[in-house]
């Protein structure tokens, strides 16, 4: 079990580790609003088809919403053409963060 996680509290989730030289990638999605997480999980790598199933399980999981935000990282693959033309056909408006974003850091010694 790693030590460190997004998970809720008072909560466990197991997740099968890899061995050897097979990949492991995780695509989530945190809802504030519901208090929901989505998950993906892939044995192969990410790419616009993946971020496509990741919106899509959101959008399943609000279907009655009439707006959902999703903020990104900036990858290339959820740059994505494919993926920016779902988004809009679904309603799912992206908002991309700047390159070298950081959402928090910690005051310096010298603060």
């Amino acid at each position: 079990m790693p030590d460190y996680a997004w998970i809720k509290r008072g909560k466990e989730r197991w997740i099968k580790s890899n061995s050897g030289r097979k990949r492991a990638n995780l695509l989530g999605g945190y809802s504030p609003i519901s208090n929901t997480l989505e998950i993906l999980q892939t044995t192969g790598r990410c790419n616009g088809d993946t971020v496509i199933q990741l919106l899509d399980r959101i959008r399943k999981a609000h279907p009655r919403a009439r707006r959902i935000v999703v903020i990104m990282d900036n990858i290339p693959y959820q740059r994505a053409r494919k993926v920016k033309e779902y988004a809009e056909k679904t309603n799912i408006e992206l908002f991309y963060l700047p390159p070298y974003c950081l959402l928090y850091t910690s005051p310096s010694p010298r603060d």
